[in-house]
């Protein structure tokens, strides 16, 4: 008997499933692999030997929150219980923590570690707002290059006035910023006045802060993230979209629609965007889907990125990050600590999956 030999030289579907196995006739198998492990793939096809890592400093289980000051500097903020510490990073690819009186500089803060992994947040120029279902507002702000403050805030026609009404959501998008979800109102949304970000005077001029409920939905609003043309909420139940009545139009206080999308809905993790395409984690923590609007049938409509490499979150998956270079390649973490990449391009119908571990029993907890 003869011994067949397959050469293989294009690798950028990366890691399929195990029912794709004989499976010749499709043009897939010979794009992909059983195992891609510590590599990436790319859309021309190259199989790429992971880089290594470096270590910065002793582990201490914490969340990060990248905070972006400007093209030459960002921040890692680093939530410990009830404390921020802060890693400093410029274009030059210097790293280190911010120091203030010869030491590490700490910021105090009213979350748990637990409490600091549910928070959500969204930044605008060197302040960010912090929310937590549990806490009132807060402003992350970047004072100097060594000195940043958290602090409560006033708002005009304040909403947010007690415990069961502190928002679990919030966005900056088209001159408002938008919270959602109390723990007594968990499908309404709130909208600032237009440019005027710490005023929720609510009104029906189109300038005007606002107030409306998601009626199709009943489960909590889990995050809130900027479309091309809508504001999209996710639940578990679904997600939205909120307009001005169509995607074209503006949103204000007396045309305001949130229309419940052809899709499924999501686990608790911020979507992130790529290109045009918005991508979340599914509510069972199983499948990425990628979301866009159909110009054609005028409506929204989400694919599943895992069709083809299902088995690879076997064990779920959470949190999402875009490292946007030459390979553009999408980041989430695994419920057994390893890190996979998603290998996306959208022009080239390109969905490659891979797997990296940390080596020496090391894992992955949480990555920016």
């Amino acid at each position: 008997m003869a011994r067949i030999s397959t050469q293989f030289n294009n690798f950028s579907f990366g890691k399929i499933d195990h029912r794709t196995n004989g499976r010749f006739d499709l043009p897939i198998y010979h794009s992909g692999a059983d195992v891609v492990k510590n590599f990436f793939t790319n859309f021309q096809g190259n199989a790429i030997y992971r880089p290594g890592f470096e270590s910065i400093s002793k582990f201490e289980d914490c969340r990060f929150i990248e905070f972006k000051f400007n093209n030459e500097q960002s921040y890692l903020c680093l939530f410990y219980n009830t404390k921020i510490k802060f890693l400093s990073y410029d274009a030059g690819g210097n790293l280190g923590f911010v120091q203030s009186g010869g030491a590490d500089l700490e910021v105090a803060t009213p979350y748990s570690l637990a409490e600091s992994k549910e928070l959500k947040y969204d930044q605008n120029a060197d302040v960010m707002v912090i929310v937590h279902p549990s806490y009132e507002p807060r402003k992350l702000t970047r004072v100097s290059a060594t000195n940043f403050t958290l602090s409560t805030f006033a708002r005009t026609a304040d909403p947010f006035t007690g415990a069961g009404d502190y928002p679990s959501c919030v966005r900056y998008y088209k001159g408002r910023i938008y919270y959602a979800n109390t723990n007594n109102k968990p499908t309404t949304m709130w909208g600032s006045q237009v440019a005027d970000y710490d005023n929720m005077t609510t009104g029906t001029n189109d300038d005007d802060g606002l107030e409306f409920a998601i009626a199709d939905i009943t489960e909590e609003i889990e995050w809130l993230m900027g479309g091309n043309n809508s504001l999209i909420a996710g639940s578990s139940e679904a997600i939205a979209a909120i307009n001005g009545g169509t995607p074209d139009d503006p949103i204000t206080p007396t045309t305001v629609e949130a229309s419940v999308t052809n899709t499924d809905g999501s686990n608790t993790t911020q979507p992130i965007r790529k290109e045009d395409l918005l991508f979340y984690i599914r509510r069972d923590s199983r499948a990425c889907d990628y979301f866009s609007y159909d110009l054609l049938t005028e409506s929204f409509k989400s694919h599943d990125a895992n069709k083809l490499s299902y088995e690879i979150t076997q064990e779920k998956i959470s949190r999402l990050v875009y490292k946007k270079d030459r390979d553009n390649l999408i980041f989430t973490l695994r419920g057994d600590h390893a890190l996979l990449t998603l290998n996306f391009n959208l022009e080239e119908k390109i969905i490659g999956w891979h797997e990296h571990f940390a080596g020496n029993d090391d894992e992955f907890h949480d990555i920016s």
